[in-house]
């Protein structure tokens, strides 16, 4: 099976627990039981690092793996929208951005997560779909944040200088 794509839509196999409209998840790549697979690359197709979300189920399609013990099934999926803290003066709706990971090690900070979400790179072109009030000054930087919605642009793979 080879690699499909309808618009943003991406065919590929997950495990049978994983296949449900709405399931999101981080792409991790393959392991060394993957490299003889027949299914690879259809398995194998998606950005190693990337947030997904399944938008439909191809029924009654299951296939043997031998990583998911009930094996996978073909699904459809997107690039999940990524809920990410942006300082205040650059969260403007519907604009553009290149995200940029802080440099920041507070693992503890209530925000860690938000300013380093899962699924964004430094350098990934963004459209900022919606804005949410944090309410919170970051310790670290001095900023008020905001909580936006971010999506990642198809053709925002990482920019290189």
């Amino acid at each position: 099976m080879s690699e499909e794509r309808s618009g943003s839509r991406i065919v590929t196999l997950v495990g049978v627990p994983f296949a449900k409209v709405g399931q999101e998840f981080i792409f991790l790549g393959g392991t060394r039981k993957c490299e003889d697979c027949r299914l690879r690359s259809t398995c194998l197709n998606l950005e190693e690092g990337r947030r997904y979300k399944v938008e439909s189920v191809r029924e009654g399609i299951k296939h043997e793996c031998p990583l998911h013990e009930d094996g996978v099934c073909v699904v459809e999926v997107v690039e999940a929208e990524i809920e990410a803290a942006l300082e205040a003066r650059k969260a403007v709706e519907g604009s553009k951005i290149v995200f940029e990971m802080p440099s920041c090690d507070e693992w503890t900070c209530d925000f860690y997560d938000l300013c380093h979400p899962a699924g964004l790179a430094s350098g990934d072109k963004c459209t900022i779909l919606s804005i949410f009030d944090i309410g919170k000054t970051c310790p670290m930087r001095g900023n008020f944040l905001k909580k936006v919605l971010l999506k990642r642009n198809s053709s925002g793979r990482r920019i290189t200088n």
